[in-house]
């Protein structure tokens, strides 16, 4: 028993030790920014900034409502399978509710860049992948990987989700999107795509019916228990609009808000430029990896870009577009046999990285 476990060990360390040392290592640098800057007295640098503490809190005290969407009436916002790993992590292991946010964060990172490097790498082969989980590793928000925010144990789901639908493993993908769909609200865009995916692999609209009504089961009851709780099953939306000022609107009326807000507001302007050109960014991906990249990633990375942008106000759009998964296959790809590019681009984007994980942990107002 002991060799086999040592063997397994062997076998992914031999593949896939690599992705985890990049991976590990653009989080040592963060760790080690967070560790300077408390110890050159900038501040108090703390991992538990702006919405960390509401996950920690619901992680905590569960969603807390006494008739008003303020306070911790306004936590329903926040979706609930993120701070349920982190009381599970908690009570199993003894931790603090802030270091099993942190451990969650790490693995779930850690097993992002092994996913990605297999969907890569299967795609276009290891130097592609190696070069999309560098991308993925140093990109400039990815600070939200390593504190209590749901996005590293999110983009985890969604590359096993991936995995599973290349796979062909039905059960296991019915699984996975259910717990998307508890994460954020940016998994049902998976969603959409699971049901597309049942339907062609099974040409049974009872079927596809049938397993997407089994995968919506847990949402259906977080739904049923804001009905229970808050009077309304869409409470969340309600805290959203009533304490962020978050309203629907079509994309382009998103995007244009987004620009004017860019170039007028002077108290955002050094926060809106920098995402405002990853906006640009991430759209002249889109449009250059059409047909070029796996159709599951291309589709998307698209409808994450549209329900970031059917928003009237739009607070940390870098954190959302990390979660653009054909920016690290596109330009994985491109970057690939280009070392000086290569190179140029992820020494920009470690320094950018650096730079931000310093604001972060000073609480400044640029996310």
């Amino acid at each position: 028993m002991k060799n086999l476990v040592l063997e397994k060990a062997k076998f992914i360390w031999n593949e896939y030790g690599m992705s985890i040392t990049i991976f590990s290592v653009s989080r040592i640098i963060i760790y080690f920014v967070f560790i300077l800057v408390s110890a050159h007295s900038f501040g108090e640098a703390r991992v538990d900034r702006w919405d960390a503490q509401h996950y920690l809190s619901i992680a905590e005290k569960g969603y807390q409502f006494q008739g008003e969407y303020k306070n911790e009436g306004a936590l329903i916002a926040f979706f609930p399978f993120y701070p349920i790993v982190i009381k599970v992590v908690h009570f199993v292991f003894r931790l603090s509710f802030i270091n099993a946010a942190l451990l969650i964060s790490f693995f779930s990172g850690i097993g992002s860049a092994i996913l990605l490097f297999k969907l890569v790498s299967k795609w276009k082969g290891k130097e592609v992948a190696l070069t999309a989980v560098s991308l993925f590793s140093f990109y400039p928000f990815s600070i939200f990987l390593s504190v209590p925010y749901t996005e590293s144990l999110f983009v985890f789901l969604v590359l096993l989700t991936l995995y599973f639908f290349q796979k062909r493993m039905l059960v296991s993908s019915i699984a996975t999107v259910s717990l998307l769909c508890l994460t954020k609200i940016t998994g049902g865009i998976l969603g959409f795509i699971f049901v597309w995916q049942i339907l062609w692999k099974t040409k049974s609209l009872i079927k596809t019916f049938f397993f997407s009504f089994c995968a919506g089961i847990p949402l259906f009851a977080f739904l049923y228990f804001q009905y229970m709780k808050y009077g309304t099953p869409f409470a969340f939306l309600v805290a959203q609009e009533k304490n962020w000022g978050h309203n629907f609107v079509f994309p382009w009326s998103g995007f244009i808000i987004f620009a004017k807000s860019t170039i007028y507001d002077t108290n955002l302007v050094g926060m809106r430029m920098p995402e405002f050109f990853m906006l640009l960014l991430m759209i002249g991906t889109l449009i250059f990896s059409f047909k070029k990249i796996p159709q599951n990633i291309w589709i998307f990375g698209v409808g994450i870009l549209l329900l970031t942008l059917c928003n009237n106000f739009i607070l940390g759009m870098g954190r959302y577009l990390m979660l653009i998964l054909p920016f690290y296959f596109y330009w994985g790809w491109f970057l690939s046999n280009r070392s000086l590019a290569r190179q140029l681009v992820l020494i920009i984007s470690a320094c950018w990285m650096v730079f931000n994980t310093i604001l972060f942990s000073l609480s400044k107002y640029i996310f």
